[in-house]
């Protein structure tokens, strides 16, 4: 397995991995700390893709990780190692976030949204919140602007 995973760092803000802005190469995280895990591929048909998809199947290869032309599957998963080895879940990045030990589906999340009256539009993502595991989740919602002056928040809130 030496050389066969790679844990990148990830950016706070973006939730997208790290790249050092010199080499473009992506920024190791000590495996005590904690990051992405990536798995290295031989060539690009390793990995198969998602039917009838180029652009999810993309979404989860990593290029120029460690050296130029080294290719990675991005398993979207966060994780930690401890002194003996023992690997722990940290967080679930992209559609998903990870809250009070329960994973998060943003789509489930903005249906909800999207199912009460007058809301046209809603983005769910996680913040993260100092001094508490995983992420909150936070919604920015866009209301029709007829149903603006009128729009019942209390309902929401429920």
């Amino acid at each position: 397995m030496r050389n066969k995973y790679f844990a990148a760092a990830i950016d706070a803000d973006s939730g997208d991995i790290q790249r050092d802005p010199v080499t473009g190469l992506v920024v190791e995280s000590p495996l005590t700390t904690g990051g992405e895990i990536l798995f290295a591929l031989e060539k690009e048909k390793d990995f198969r893709g998602y039917f009838d998809n180029q652009e999810a199947t993309e979404k989860r290869l990593a290029r120029n990780v460690r050296c130029p032309g080294d290719l990675y599957y991005r398993t979207g998963d966060a994780l930690r190692r401890d002194s003996e080895g023992r690997w722990f879940f940290m967080d679930r990045l992209s559609d998903t976030f990870r809250w009070k030990s329960e994973n998060v589906s943003t789509s489930e999340v903005s249906g909800i949204f999207g199912s009460f009256p007058k809301i046209k539009e809603a983005v769910i993502y996680g913040v993260l919140i100092p001094h508490h595991d995983g992420r909150a989740g936070c919604a920015r919602v866009v209301i029709a602007e007829q149903d603006q002056p009128h729009f019942d928040y209390c309902s929401l809130a429920r």
